[in-house]
């Protein structure tokens, strides 16, 4: 993993795509302890800054990344790539 990039932001757009894919696999989870409603709103409040995007890929298990990924365009992969070794 290069820490340098860990902490370095994508441009906007690649941000917003691992913003749109967390909230889309968040909004999957049973929400009657609103557990769902505050990941999502936790998302929202990341910031595309230092380590915001990598803090919302890791907010989540092995499976749940695996699903980013298999959703991802090839860019948002190759930036979650770079950062991870994935």
């Amino acid at each position: 993993m290069s820490e340098k990039l860990f902490y370095t932001a994508p441009s906007q757009e690649i941000f917003e795509e691992m913003q749109k894919l967390a909230i889309e696999i968040w909004n999957t989870y049973d929400d009657t302890h609103l557990y769902a409603t505050t990941k999502v709103n936790h998302v929202i409040m990341i910031q595309n800054k230092g380590s915001g995007f990598m803090a919302i890929f890791q907010m989540f298990d092995v499976n749940n990344q695996t699903k980013i990924l298999n959703k991802a365009s090839p860019e948002l992969v190759s930036e979650i790539i770079i950062r991870t070794n994935y």
